[in-house]
């Protein structure tokens, strides 16, 4: 697979990522009384480092211990996915359609910010 593929779906996906944590960073309050933008947020993540072989505990991140804690710990950026995983053409498509079908689902600036990126890379 051409390499420009591969950094351009690391960069896809880290991207989500930074957007989610950036959210995370921005709107503690709101993820910490919206249960459902909790499970939305770690359906997406869980999605993204499933897809990449890569282990997070995105149940511990978007704990609320760690929300209210004065360091809250985010998720990581993957520098490298293919070192974990060969990043397939049909099989990125549906990691990507699933995380458009998780944040259409809601009208909400974290669906829109999400949905701005994937847009951006065109796919």
């Amino acid at each position: 697979m051409d390499c420009r593929h591969e950094s351009l779906k690391e960069g896809l996906l880290n991207h989500l990522i930074t957007t989610i944590n950036t959210y995370m960073l921005e709107n503690i309050d709101t993820l910490v009384i919206d249960e459902t933008l909790l499970h939305e947020l770690a359906a997406i993540c869980q999605a993204i480092y499933r897809y990449l072989g890569v282990s997070v505990d995105t149940s511990n991140i978007l704990s609320r211990h760690n929300l209210l804690s004065k360091d809250v710990v985010v998720f990581p950026e993957v520098p490298d996915p293919e070192a974990n995983k060969i990043l397939s053409n049909a099989d990125f498509g549906h990691l990507i359609f699933a995380i458009q079908q998780i944040a259409e689902k809601k009208d909400d600036v974290l669906s829109e910010r999400i949905l701005r990126v994937i847009d951006e890379y065109q796919l």
